[in-house]
């Protein structure tokens, strides 16, 4: 697995992994932890709770060439 970060911008990208095709609502994605930690930044997370951001997290899954 591959990860580059850029804070300024608050995107993270991560690749190494295979999208497999589910019978989930569309528009959504699901992932395993601890692999999909990497998605969310530590300062993500509710102020009260202390519970990170996960199920409110942009993602977009795209093809790369081998």
């Amino acid at each position: 697995m591959r990860r580059l970060h850029d804070e300024t911008e608050g995107k993270h990208l991560v690749s190494g992994f295979t999208a497999v095709a589910y019978g989930i609502p569309s528009g959504s994605v699901a992932g395993y932890y601890p692999e999909m930690n990497v998605l969310i930044s530590l300062r993500h997370h509710d102020p009260q709770s202390g519970t990170p951001s996960y199920k409110a997290v942009p993602v977009r899954v795209t093809p790369t060439s081998s």
